[in-house]
């Protein structure tokens, strides 16, 4: 088997025009299961009691419905731009019916496909009710259907008449009954098998084993539940959970006989054949997500993607990115135009390595503990390189996040909490974490313009004591500059060393550095006055000839960003290969990778000053990293590794 890296970061933009373009002429068809999403949110204010039965009421301050299942997947086809979308389906005589043709028509979708059943079948609802942005236990509707035989004919009819006349046919099955209830499955699936259909995408909550010859899309729960020939998540063995997700994908993509597309959240997704596999990266997304609707949107995206003419790993990731963008629509199954994936891909930035992140069996090689290379690095000789300062050489600021933790939390909290319920609280906590997470290593000030959306986003604090960003970074430095001055105190006293406060090897590494001749910059995320009184009062400051850059509370120039344009102007386009970017935080390798340089994550404990951190590990891969080091307590085969020193 073979793992092969799709470099999604260097042709979305070239790809997303293809299928603009391209889309404009398609016509494709979907076969599947069409439902209605019903979306309610409630409240207590001006509750009253019922008089007939004693009840408290509920007040219904907001409801929307949206087209769900396939129907969310043609929409987003026609959203994307695709001519001529097909229905091919059965809903209900019913308003939810009537509503739901009504959602595709406006949509531009061609309706004429979608059957509707006889008095007995009920249109699919999902009804999901929302208080103070939780969701209840959803309320589904039509779990009970089965086609009649007339209903049954009808739905084969449009199949084989539509099936043959289009670019790809696509399938969605999510529902056990109905069009693949147990009366219908088979004869459907015969239908799709015999119509002359071309290209073909098959994504089967449940029966993707029925369907041979073509190609399938599933997530990862469901190729265990594939591999283990079973219906149940439940019955999913403790041995078929570990296994390898790659060597599943490729065994079923060879018993299957076509390839086998496997999502794996916003880690991205896997494209295998019977002989290699694709490591497609995921797009990293801030903010609140509503994962509904993710994996219709991935499939349209990919399916337009692959009727354009482009492979199936690179249709893959474009599929990736018009997820990441639908995704950013809560409480809806969110659907992406033309102009937000021109976006998106001019401002993504790729989750890498699915497949790496998880073992360093994939990786090119592992130099003995707490040196990894992640892929093969062009043997050429580097001049320039570009130091992270806290976590990467200074250990001074470690412990900044549950400063800012709880920073967050009370700012979101507000001031009395005492009515709050617990469950609550935890859902801010959890919010913060994964947020704090997300935006390690960007500058405080920007990490406080995020803090202000999730104190709008929650609605618990009192609008009159929301303050402005800068205002709430003063706050966080003020908490974090006392526990920083204690340290520097420390130093100065001579009870403190140096050593205390620096990742192991650090120094000494930049010192050899500037003796080989290297040009030596420093850029960090925090203000940039600390980072020079810092990097002076660790003793290091002049060593970094290049100069020293930091926050200047600009969100449009992150001062990572700036040093490495300020590097590639002094050096010119064509010797960005000699740029090294030493960091443990996700802009600086991302960054560094965009532009053709070398970046070497510094997964480093913060704690002990030596060793390796799983966590930054996987982000730092994520983000890019061509090679993760735990310190620098190797320091001449970390250079004959990145060409700082010839071997």
């Amino acid at each position: 088997m073979e793992i092969h890296e799709v470099r999604a970061w260097e042709h979305a933009v070239e790809w997303v025009e293809r299928v603009v373009d391209q889309a404009k002429d398609m016509s494709i068809a979907v076969v599947g299961d069409f439902c209605l999403d019903h979306y309610i949110h409630v409240s207590d204010e001006g509750l009253e009691v019922s008089v007939e039965t004693g009840l408290k009421t509920r007040s219904v301050h907001r409801s929307a419905v949206y087209a769900g299942g396939a129907g969310n997947l043609t929409v987003n086809l026609k959203t994307l731009g695709v001519a001529r979308v097909h229905a091919i389906g059965v809903i209900g005589p019913d308003m939810y019916g009537r509503e739901l043709q009504h959602l595709l028509r406006v949509s531009g979708v061609d309706i004429e496909s979608l059957i509707v059943g006889d008095a007995t079948y009920v249109t699919q609802v999902y009804t999901k009710v929302y208080e103070q942005g939780i969701e209840a236990p959803r309320l589904d509707l039509g779990d009970y259907n089965s086609l009649s035989a007339d209903t049954l004919e009808r739905v084969l009819d449009r199949i084989h008449a539509i099936s043959r006349t289009v670019d790809l046919v696509l399938v969605n099955q999510q529902l056990k009954t109905g069009l693949f209830g147990q009366t219908s499955r088979v004869a459907v699936i015969e239908a799709l098998r015999s119509s002359q259909a071309g290209m073909m995408i098959v994504d089967s909550r449940d029966y993707g084993r029925e369907f041979t010859d073509v190609h399938l899309k599933m997530n990862e729960q469901e190729l265990r539940r594939y591999h283990s020939q079973t219906d149940s998540d439940d019955a999913v063995s403790t041995t078929d959970s570990e296994k390898p997700i790659e060597q599943m994908s490729e065994n079923l993509a060879r018993t299957h006989g076509a390839p086998v597309i496997v999502t794996l959240g916003s880690s991205g997704c896997l494209v295998s054949s019977k002989d290699n596999v694709y490591e497609i990266p995921g797009v990293v997304v801030s903010g609140p997500v509503d994962t509904v609707g993710a994996g219709d949107a991935f499939l349209s995206g990919t399916a337009i993607a692959f009727a354009s003419g482009l492979d199936l790993p690179s249709a893959a990731s474009l599929g990736a990115l018009v997820a990441s963008v639908t995704i950013r629509k809560v409480q809806q199954p969110g659907t992406a135009t033309q102009n937000e994936l021109r976006t998106a891909a001019q401002h993504a930035e790729f989750r890498l390595a699915p497949l790496r992140v998880r073992t360093s069996a994939h990786s090119a090689c592992t130099s003995g503990p707490g040196v990894e290379v992640i892929r093969v690095i062009p043997d050429e000789l580097r001049t320039c390189a570009i130091f992270d300062h806290d976590g990467t050489i200074s250990v001074l600021r470690e412990g900044w996040e549950p400063v800012m933790f709880r920073l967050m939390v009370d700012a979101i909290l507000g001031g009395d909490r005492s009515s709050l319920p617990p469950h609550r609280i935890r859902v801010v906590e959890e919010r913060v974490r994964g947020f704090i997470d997300e935006t390690t290593g960007i500058q405080s000030i920007e990490q406080m313009h995020g803090l202000v959306e999730l104190i709008h986003e929650f609605s618990l604090c009192p609008a009159s004591d929301i303050l402005e960003p800068i205002e709430y970074k003063k706050r966080y430095l003020e908490r974090l500059d006392a526990r920083i001055e204690a340290r520097l105190e420390g130093l100065q006293s001579g009870a403190l060393s140096v050593e205390d406060f620096t990742i192991k090897g650090s120094v000494a590494f930049v010192q050899g550095l500037r003796r080989a001749g290297v040009t030596v910059f420093l850029a960090s995320g925090s203000d940039h006055a600390n980072v020079v009184n810092e990097a002076s009062a660790l003793g290091y400051a002049e060593l970094f000839d290049g100069g020293i850059y930091g926050s200047v509370d600009d969100i449009a120039n992150d001062p990572k960003r700036v040093v490495l344009e300020t590097i590639l102007t002094r050096l010119g386009e064509q010797h960005a290969r000699q740029v090294v970017t030493f960091g443990d935080g996700p802009v600086e390798m991302r960054e560094t990778l965009k532009r053709g340089g070398l970046a070497v994550g510094v997964a480093s404990d913060e704690v002990r000053r030596y060793g390796l951190n799983p966590r930054k590990r996987t982000r730092l891969i994520e983000a890019g990293a061509a090679v993760v080091v735990g310190d620098f307590a190797k320091p001449d085969l970390i250079l004959r590794l990145t060409g700082l020193k010839k071997h």
